[in-house]
């Protein structure tokens, strides 16, 4: 009998829709008391917990009706919580240069994007048991014993290309939620820090369980509940590297923030040919579509502008609604702009749609050498498309230009000048079009912005202001010629010296 969920205990939604409802995300075969399709529509209906269930995931009963009998991937489980179960394929055969030792951090189990923000995102790599009342119903009793991360046979320990691994894929996560107050982090917060206990309690984040146990079935890369960021319970999400393509850095990466994207409340981006998931075009995927694929390097967050979209979810706000957005680095004007060293390299981030940095920098006559990048060793997934333009004091374009590749970009500009201040400005850029590239919508990201020219004065501070009042005086009076000749006919004009 499917129960309703638990009122004590955050509960999980989604929706979705798929045209391979036989085999996208089916867990037929697996090890648990889950339903699917009509099966599911069948007991919620017979157990009168319908309108409860679908309820609590957000949607109206028809409509999670419908979403069960069009999309597999799509499940209820025993105790009444909502879910996805995705397969997130990809080329096995390729992968990324493998980071070097040399570039690995001092300690990749203590990563955090963001150290000062109270919520996480909580990589857990290395092991986790959990007996999750939200899978009370299941055919393991609801204890789900996950394995460490392991790639080359030998759990008791992480080799250098599995911490090199480990880094990269919180690399990737940490550039998707780059824009958010969330931390991406391989430290454990420990249970206080995930769970929120109550709406006073700022202190909490989502568990995404990295592990080569597969508790579904062999073709499914990751699970999530719906909607439980921020709940009272350690709902984890699970991302399976058991076998092939699931071992590689991007598949992991893409898989970690597409399943704590459902978390949020995300429901999967689908297009022409697949409802489910969009595989993309060009160079671009939708995180939550299926965005796994090496020749997808730019993937980001999507409100369904390409043609064919099946969803048109604001991504940006949805996460946002839980996270907030991170405070805003640097001014978007020129009168607040922040100086720079006139040989410095500055980094900052575009956080929000149609976000603007601008920087002054004073150099003497000579040629100013400006560049936009992503950071070092980021560019392979960076989300960020940006321009570059150079104004002078008055506020005319120097230069100005953007990427030529939708990945791996580098603006340079060199324009010759006079001594003075400059202002740098970076914006957001789409490429192409929505449905051969994409827009600026969800073009954020880190980025760096070096300058070398001739260092050059400051302009001086302006000085102490006075008022030296004076006597009313008399300027224009046209009856006896003060200022003025005489009248002044239709359309003429009389210049005043005001002295």
């Amino acid at each position: 009998m499917l129960a309703a969920p638990d009122a004590g205990v955050s509960e999980a939604s989604g929706a979705d829709a798929s045209a391979d409802a036989a085999e996208v995300g089916s867990l037929d075969g697996a090890d648990l008391d889950v339903t699917q399709g009509q099966e599911a529509v069948d007991e919620l209906e017979a157990s009168g917990t319908l309108e409860e269930v679908a309820g609590e995931a957000g949607l109206e009963p028809d409509e999670l009706k419908e979403v069960l009998l069009e999309d597999s991937s799509l499940f209820v489980t025993g105790s009444g919580f909502v879910g996805y179960a995705d397969t997130l394929e990809a080329d096995a055969e390729a992968e990324s240069s493998p980071l070097t030792v040399a570039a690995l951090t001092a300690n990749v189990f203590d990563l955090n994007s963001r150290p000062g923000s109270s919520r996480v995102i909580y990589l857990d790599f290395d092991g986790h048991a959990a007996n999750d009342p939200a899978w009370a119903n299941v055919g393991f009793s609801g204890e789900i014993n996950s394995a460490p991360f392991d790639i080359d046979g030998n759990p008791g320990s992480f080799s250098a290309e599995e911490q090199a691994r480990i880094y990269e894929v919180w690399q990737r996560a940490a550039e998707d939620y780059r824009p958010f107050d969330v931390s991406v982090t391989t430290r454990d917060p420990g249970i206080g820090g995930l769970r929120r206990s109550s709406l006073i309690d700022a202190a909490y984040g989502q568990r995404v369980v990295i592990t080569p146990t597969n508790f579904t079935t062999p073709t499914v890369v990751g699970v999530a509940l719906l909607d439980v960021f921020g709940s009272n319970a350690d709902h984890a999400a699970y991302v399976f590297t058991d076998a092939g393509y699931k071992q590689l850095a991007k598949t992991m990466g893409e898989a970690v923030s597409h399943e704590a994207g459902h978390t949020f409340g995300l429901n999967h981006d689908g297009g022409p040919a697949s409802p489910n998931y969009y595989d993309g075009h060009g160079q671009w995927a939708p995180i939550m579509g299926r965005p796994t694929s090496p020749s997808t390097p730019v993937t980001q967050w999507s409100r369904g502008e390409y043609a064919g979209a099946t969803n048109f979810e604001d991504d940006l706000g949805i996460i946002a609604r839980s996270t907030d957005y991170r405070p805003d680095d640097f001014a978007d004007t020129t009168a607040a702009a922040t100086v720079v060293p006139s040989n410095s390299v500055t980094s900052g981030s575009i956080g929000r749609t149609g976000d603007r940095d601008v920087f002054a920098v004073d150099v003497a006559d000579g040629a100013l050498s400006v560049q936009l990048r992503p950071p070092s060793g980021q560019a392979d997934w960076s989300n960020l498309a940006a321009t570059l333009t150079v104004r002078n004091s008055l506020g005319a374009v120097m230069a100005s230009a953007g990427p030529s590749s939708a990945s791996g970009w580098t603006v340079n500009l060199a324009p010759v000048v006079m001594a003075g201040r400059y202002t740098l400005e970076v914006e957001p850029a789409g490429w192409l079009t929505a449905s051969t590239g994409f827009t600026s919508y969800a073009s954020l990201g880190a980025y760096e912005v070096g300058v070398n020219a001739p260092a050059g004065q400051p302009p001086p501070a302006p000085g102490p202001s006075a008022f030296a009042p004076v006597e009313p005086t008399r300027l224009v009076d046209t009856r006896n010629g003060v200022g003025a000749p005489g009248r002044i006919g239709a359309g003429r004009q009389v210049i005043v010296q005001v002295a």
